[in-house]
């Protein structure tokens, strides 16, 4: 997608293989500004907790794609998300927390990591 303010996108593009690619905006000249960012579409992660062992460490697993890298999330009450960890690489992890004891409660989630792009003509 690509945006001439970062707010407002429009798809141009669409990598239908999954394989890594280059692509050349041609219509780039057209813009002063040129924001760029890649959208994985139908990406579905699955985040489970493994494991709780006897030192209050919480193992967190997660699976998804190969090259799609994600974020987890800590909150203590649901509404207040921080990131822990990301896995820049993407693909299935077991990610211990080693914070997990110091809170009463603990929940998780994972988000996808979106990168933008400012393009230069």
């Amino acid at each position: 997608q690509a945006s001439p303010d970062a707010t407002n996108w429009t798809s141009i593009y669409t990598n239908s293989t999954g394989a890594s690619m280059t692509f050349t905006d041609e219509d780039s000249v057209s813009f002063t500004a040129r924001y760029y960012r890649a959208v994985i579409a139908n990406l579905q992660l699955a985040l489970t907790s493994c494991a709780w062992d006897s030192n209050g460490y919480c193992c967190v697993h997660t699976e998804s794609l190969p090259d799609a890298p994600y974020i987890i999330q800590a909150s203590a009450d649901l509404l207040n998300w921080i990131p822990i960890y990301t896995n820049q690489l993407g693909g299935p992890l077991d990610f211990w927390d080693l914070d997990a004891p110091a809170f009463p409660n603990r929940f998780y989630r994972d988000l996808i990591q979106t990168i933008g792009i400012r393009g230069y003509h």
